[in-house]
C-alpha cells in the first residue's frame, strides 16, 4: 500500500555482491521488545529514566569518549537513549553533521537468536533511509536478498501463488543490522556505545539550560539534547509527562507462535519468503523466513478466532512487556531441559496440529528439534500517540494537558514544545509486525530528523555553518510536529492488516 517509486536505488541493490559473514552468531537476532525494571519515580524536574533496548555486542566498547569535556557555549551535544538500529543510526546521522553524541545502551552483552527473535525485511522505505545515510553497504553485506514470496497450499504443498520482489528486499537480523550500523560509529566517527549504561534519572532542565542524564552506577552524562530511542516501552517518553499522556499501548486479535529451524529445508530457497495456508476455517497461517545464518525463522500467526478449535493456543495473560523481561531472563540462562525439550506439551499439540491441517509444512522438512523451540507470544501491541484534551470543572472550554496552544486534539507531537527532547523509532510509533514497517519506518524516522537538522541550518549542504544549539531545538520542533502525520497513515494499514491478514 505504500511503495514508493522506484529509483536508482533499485538498481543499486539489484546488482551489489552480497558478502556473508561465515558466523552462526552474526545470524541471531533479538526482538526489539524492551523492558524496565521498576516504575520510573517522577521528580519535578527530574525523571526516573531506563533504556529499554537489547543489545549487541561484539567488540569492546567500555573506551570512553570525551563525553566529561565542557561543552562549549552554544554547541550541540546530543545523549542519544537506546543502541538498537534506530538509536546508533541518529548517532551516525548526527556525527555526520559534526555534532557530538553520547550513545547509552542499557544490556552488555550480544543477544543470541532466541524465543523472541525475529527476521527484518528492509523494504524500499528502510533501503532509502540507509542509502541517504551512507550506510547500505555496511548492511547489506551481512544481509541477504529476498526475491519472492512463495504461498504454499497447506494440505498438497502446491504453490498456489508467488510474488516477485523487485527490487528485492533485504533480509537481515537484528544484531547483524546494529552490528553493522555500530561499526560504523566506531570506525567513522570514533564513537563507542556506552554498554550497561543504566539510566536512573535525567534532569530536563538545570540552571543551565542543560540536560543531565544520571547512571544507576552514579556517574553522569550533561549534553544540550536527548533523543528517546528506546523502543516501545520508552521510559525516556513514559517519564516525561507531555510524552506520557499522549502515548497509548493498544493491543490486537492476534498473536504468534515462534519457532526457529536449525537448518533451512532443502526444498526451499533462501531467496525465498514461505507462506503455508491451511483451510480457511482454521483461521491461522505460517510464514517462514530463511535467515543469512542458515536457520529458519517461523512464526505461526493466531487470530481470536483460532482459538474456537485450538484453544491451547491461548496467548500469555501476561503484558508483552512483562512477558519479554521473563523471557529474556530465561534466553539469557537457558537451562539443560529447556534446551532440549523447551515445551514438551505444546510442541506434541502442534505436531498434531499440523499433521491435520498442514501436513505439507511438516513435509517441507520441519522436524521435532523445530517444533521444541515453540514458544507462544502475546498478543501484538502498537503505540497509538494523540495529544489528549481536556474539559475543566467551571468551564466549558477546553485545555491542552501538554500547553502547546498550537497543538489541536488528536495531534500527536515527537519531540518536546521547544526542541529539547525527541523521539525516534518505537519510542513514539511502534507498528504491529503485520506490514514489516516497524524497523523500516524507525530508520526512516532518523533520517527524517537529520532532514530537520538540515533544513534549520545555514548554508549549502556541502557548505554549512557550524550547528548551534538553538538549530537544534528548532529542527527537533520541526520534525516533531511533521513527523506523525507521514507515521500514523501506515501504523493504521498495519492496524488493519493484524485484524484481517488471516482473511486472504
Amino acid at each position: 500500500c505504500f511503495r514508493e517509486p522506484t529509483t536508482m536505488l533499485d538498481d543499486y541493490i539489484s546488482i551489489h555482491h552480497i558478502h556473508r559473514k561465515n558466523t552462526e552468531d552474526l545470524g541471531s537476532s533479538s526482538e526489539e521488545e524492551d523492558f524496565k525494571e521498576e516504575t520510573p519515580q517522577i521528580q519535578i524536574e527530574t525523571h526516573s529514566c531506563g533504556t529499554d533496548q537489547a543489545s549487541e555486542a561484539g567488540v569492546d566498547y567500555n573506551l570512553d569518549h570525551d563525553d566529561d569535556d565542557i561543552i562549549p557555549a552554544g554547541e550541540p551535544h546530543v545523549i542519544v537513549i537506546g543502541g538498537g538500529p534506530a538509536g546508533i543510526l541518529m548517532a551516525i546521522i548526527l556525527r555526520q553533521r559534526g555534532i557530538r553524541v553520547t550513545v547509552l545502551e542499557k544490556m552488555e552483552t550480544q543477544d543470541k537468536w532466541s524465543s523472541r527473535s525475529y527476521s527484518i525485511n528492509l523494504n524500499q522505505r528502510g533501503r532509502n533511509a540507509l542509502f541517504k545515510a551512507g550506510v547500505l553497504d555496511e548492511v547489506i553485506e551481512v544481509s541477504a536478498q529476498r526475491y519472492e514470496i512463495v504461498v504454499h497450499d497447506g494440505i498438497t504443498g502446491k504453490m498456489t501463488t508467488i510474488i516477485p520482489k523487485y527490487p528485492p528486499d533485504v533480509a537481515v537480523s537484528r544484531p547483524d543490522l546494529t552490528w553493522a550500523l555500530e561499526q560504523v560509529l566506531m570506525e567513522k566517527y570514533n564513537t563507542k556505545v556506552k554498554r550497561g549504561a543504566r539510566v536512573n534519572d535525567f534532569v530536563l532542565k538545570r540552571p543551565d539550560d542543560m540536560v543531565e542524564v544520571v547512571l544507576k552506577d552514579g556517574k553522569s552524562f550533561v549534553g544540550t539534547h536527548l533523543v528517546g530511542a528506546d523502543g516501545k516501552w520508552s521510559t525516556v517518553r513514559d517519564s516525561i509527562p507531555y510524552f506520557r499522556q499522549q502515548a497509548f499501548l493498544r493491543s490486537e486479535p492476534c498473536w504468534g507462535v515462534h519457532m526457529t529451524a536449525p537448518e533451512l529445508p532443502p526444498k526451499w530457497t533462501k531467496g525465498s519468503t514461505v507462506i503455508f495456508r491451511p483451510r480457511k476455517d482454521a483461521m491461522f497461517y505460517v510464514i517462514c523466513a530463511p535467515l543469512p545464518s542458515g536457520k529458519c525463522s517461523i512464526t505461526m500467526v493466531c487470530y481470536d478466532e483460532t482459538l474456537q478449535r485450538y484453544p491451547w493456543l491461548a496467548p500469555p495473560i501476561d503484558s508483552q512487556k512483562s512477558w519479554t523481561s521473563e523471557q529474556w531472563k530465561l534466553d539469557s540462562k537457558p537451562s539443560k531441559a529447556d534446551l532440549n525439550n523447551g515445551d514438551a506439551e505444546l510442541s506434541l499439540n502442534l505436531e498434531e496440529l499440523f499433521l491435520m491441517e498442514l501436513p505439507a509444512f511438516l513435509d517441507a522438512g520441519i522436524d521435532r528439534r523445530t517444533l521444541r523451540t515453540a514458544r507462544i507470544h502475546p498478543r501484538v501491541s502498537w503505540l497509538d500517540m494523540n495529544l489528549p484534551m481536556q474539559t475543566t470543572n467551571n468551564s466549558s472550554t477546553t485545555k491542552n494537558l501538554a500547553r502547546d496552544e498550537s497543538c489541536l486534539f488528536g495531534e500527536a507531537r515527537y519531540s518536546t514544545p521547544g526542541g529539547g527532547v525527541a523521539l525516534v523509532g518505537d519510542s513514539c510509533h511502534a507498528c504491529t509486525a503485520s506490514l514489516g514497517q516497524g524497523c523500516n519506518l524507525a530508520l526512516d524516522s532518523a533520517v527524517a530528523l537529520g532532514d530537520a537538522i538540515d533544513e534549520c541550518s545555514v548554508g549549502t549542504p556541502s557548505n554549512r555553518n557550524k550547528i548551534s544549539s538553538n538549530d537544534l531545538s528548532l529542527a527537533f520542533a520541526n520534525y516533531g510536529r511533521t513527523r506523525p502525520e507521514v507515521v500514523r497513515p501506515i501504523q493504521a494499514a498495519s492496524e488493519a492488516a493484524s485484524k484481517n491478514s488471516h482473511k486472504w
